[in-house]
């Protein structure tokens, strides 16, 4: 009879480990019925599988049956028609995941937190919660206090929001970060699991962790099992993980309502992701995202047009150029839009948004990429995009440099300074450059104002400029909705 048990439950491991092994390395993109958003899985020693099965035939919460990460799966009694379950694996802190937390934001997880002891375990999000234009106004800076549905309270008609707003309103933290938060559930040692009904697209999440003590980790946790989008240059992570959602029809038929152009697409028709550093001037070493789109021939007669882009203010000093990339899913957006172009991405957190700085390295930039990419070098050939202080960046650029950019999009903040100080001469020579211009922000974006201003003061001067408003805030969700709207209808068009 033991004889019998040990080859039961060796069995049980076997296959455990070969199903486990089969699913791990799916990310979450749409599909039928469920997929894993795990990689670590794979990787790890035969004891944490060993750990897995336990859990797996013993326990009896509703999720021992899923591996640590994200798992997306249709589901009925969701509001939206599909849950996001969340596991989160205490092993999943490693030591090199540990170290690399310390190095990237300054914060020894060891020293500050009580880890054998966790009282709490959350997943945040940017863009989980939910508003509508009947409690929240277009124009009004988002404020959660009044307008806020949590995802469980989803129906037709409201929209993921958040991120930053009005310094006006602070969260219990003292911040202006409006984030949702979901408790999860410890069901096994170690183990702690979620399930949330979210919304068609891309989610960004991290992880927060509190110690019995009460002290929380205080920083960005992506989660360790289901990590963001790494520049392989620079070996530094994204801020946050992703989750997609299929589109389900209880989410409504709203423009807005199936936001799958968001997901990765399916059928192999994919551009490249790639990462590439230069040296500049003063010898510094800087890094780049290239996204090549599918099908791309460095041999190309025609040479590709090409999109930089520039992210917002951000507080790590390296990274900051796969926001886009990553939390923005620009390289799903580009893909499922069929984009026949280049787009680079850059960091200039480390500039202190310094303009003239910004201007120089964006030459060297375009000098890179125009020396090793088949790219055109002509105004027509490039576009340049910037939300938050990127879209106020990106207003430096369309003002003092318009002759080198056939379109730019100024998302989400806009220097209004630089067109108060121009001239009748000033004013006619921004006109002659016949630059394609798009201002716009989130009907909720505290800065909606200075992007309303800018856009009316171009057209009060008869220079002509696309201005557009999506459901959202401050947010990522609302950059995602701005990017794929200009590869639609904008950007060489």
């Amino acid at each position: 009879m033991k004889r019998i048990l040990k080859t039961t439950i060796a069995s049980a491991l076997v296959l455990s480990m070969a199903l486990s092994g089969a699913t791990a390395a799916v990310a979450a993109t749409p599909a039928a019925e469920g997929l894993q958003q795990s990689n670590c899985i794979a990787t790890q020693t035969v004891s944490n599988w060993a750990k897995n099965v336990k859990i797996k035939l013993f326990n009896k919460s509703e999720y021992a049956k899923y591996n640590p990460g994200v798992t997306v799966e249709k589901d009925e009694n969701s509001p939206t028609g599909y849950y996001a379950v969340f596991v989160f694996d205490e092993d999943s802190l490693t030591d090199s995941y540990k170290s690399y937390i310390k190095e990237q934001y300054g914060v020894d997880l060891n020293e500050k937190l009580d880890l054998n002891n966790l009282a709490q375990v959350q997943i945040y999000s940017n863009t989980a919660l939910l508003f509508s234009y009947d409690t929240q106004a277009a124009g009004v800076p988002l404020d959660p206090a009044n307008a806020a549905y949590t995802p469980d309270q989803y129906t037709e008609g409201l929209y993921p929001a958040g991120g930053d707003t009005s310094k006006a309103w602070t969260n219990a933290a003292g911040t202006t970060k409006v984030n949702y938060y979901a408790d999860m559930t410890k069901f096994a040692e170690g183990r702690w699991g979620v399930k949330i009904p979210l919304t068609s697209g891309a989610t960004d999440y991290n992880i927060r962790l509190v110690d019995v003590n009460g002290v929380a980790d205080g920083t960005y946790l992506y989660d360790p099992a289901n990590a963001p989008m790494q520049n392989t240059a620079s070996g530094v992570y994204s801020r946050s993980s992703m989750v997609y959602v299929p589109y389900s029809e209880k989410m409504g038929t709203g423009t807005y309502s199936d936001r799958t152009v968001e997901n990765p697409r399916e059928d192999g028709k994919t551009g490249e992701m790639t990462f590439a550093s230069y040296v500049n001037a003063d010898g510094e070493t800087r890094y780049l995202g290239v996204y090549l789109p599918y099908g791309y021939d460095a041999n190309r007669t025609e040479p590709y047009n090409v999109l930089y882009m520039s992210h917002g203010a951000q507080s790590e000093q390296l990274g900051s150029e796969m926001r886009w990339l990553n939390e923005c899913a620009v390289q799903n957006i580009t893909d499922n839009l069929n984009g026949d172009f280049v787009v680079v991405t850059m960091n200039n957190v480390d500039l202190k948004w310094n303009q003239d700085k910004i201007w120089t390295e964006q030459q060297n930039i375009m000098s890179f990429v125009e020396s090793n990419y088949n790219v055109g070098k002509e105004q027509k050939n490039r576009a340049y995009c910037g939300f938050s202080m990127g879209g106020r960046t990106a207003s430096y650029m369309y003002v003092n440099h318009a002759d080198q950019f056939g379109y730019v999009g100024i998302w989400s903040y806009a220097a209004n300074e630089l067109l108060d100080a121009l001239d009748a001469d000033g004013w006619a020579k921004l006109a002659a450059q016949g630059t394609k211009v798009s201002v716009g922000a989130g009907d909720w974006d505290y800065l909606l104002s200075f992007c309303t201003k800018f856009s009316d003061s171009l057209k009060a001067h008869d220079i002509d400029n696309t201005y557009f408003t999506v459901p959202g805030s401050h947010d990522w969700r609302t950059w995602q909705a701005m990017y794929a709207y200009a590869v639609q209808n904008l950007l060489w068009k």
